[in-house]
């Protein structure tokens, strides 16, 4: 079990982000449980404790999918965002428009752009 991974007030993000992602989920059973998770053809659970007020427990198997909601949420751009960015620097470095730099300085940007674009496709490949 891993403690303190899952703020309690992210419970309904994470079940928000579970549908979005079309992970199956459903209430928890007993009073301790407050959610189960299912993932590699089992259900899984996160519970609450009584003397942890803060933070939820998460059933280990279910920690890679945690951090990645966690991850997720703290990324200031999304996959169609990336791709956008990446798309309409490619036309402008073609078209030589609306760059302020030279073009060697707008093909590293773009290399860096498409790097991070393919991390975080990554990233979310491995939920």
């Amino acid at each position: 079990m891993s403690k303190c991974l899952l703020h309690k007030d992210k419970l309904q993000a994470f079940k928000d982000w579970l549908d979005s992602k079309d992970i199956n989920h459903r209430e928890g059973i007993g009073s301790y449980q407050v959610l189960q998770v299912f993932q590699q053809g089992q259900w899984m659970g996160i519970f609450k404790r009584d003397n942890m007020i803060e933070h939820l427990t998460v059933d280990v198997r279910l920690e890679g999918l945690v951090r990645a909601f966690i991850n997720t949420s703290k990324s200031k751009y999304s996959s169609d965002d990336l791709e956008s960015i990446v798309r309409n620097l490619e036309e402008s470095i073609c078209f030589q428009s609306g760059i302020d730099f030279d073009t060697r300085d707008s093909r590293v940007l773009l290399e860096m752009l498409k790097h991070l674009g393919e991390l975080n496709a990554k990233s979310i490949k491995q939920v």
